[in-house]
């Protein structure tokens, strides 16, 4: 992980891996995990982000401070698209 970057949703990343594998005990299926407020800037990296099993969609702002949101879609879902907006 980047020490320098100051999103705290980077660092929530283990507690989502947790909450997915307890969810994944029980027979649950979670097809799409939602963030909001992620702060994420550019240089952290999709990788510094990873779930097993999902895909991350994000739209940083790397214009501005605050908001942003970050999507995990499971792996099974095909996502082909992904549109963002930001009406500054």
């Amino acid at each position: 992980m980047n020490p320098s970057a100051n999103s705290t949703s980077k660092w929530k990343v283990p507690e989502i891996i947790s909450f997915v594998q307890e969810e994944k005990s029980k027979n649950h299926s979670l097809p799409f995990i939602a963030l909001t407020e992620t702060w994420l800037k550019s240089y952290v990296s999709d990788a510094q982000l990873h779930v097993p099993g999902y895909v991350v969609s994000r739209p940083d702002r790397d214009a501005r401070v605050g908001g942003g949101v970050l999507l995990y879609s499971h792996g099974n879902i095909p996502v082909s698209e992904c549109h963002t907006f930001d009406d500054d």
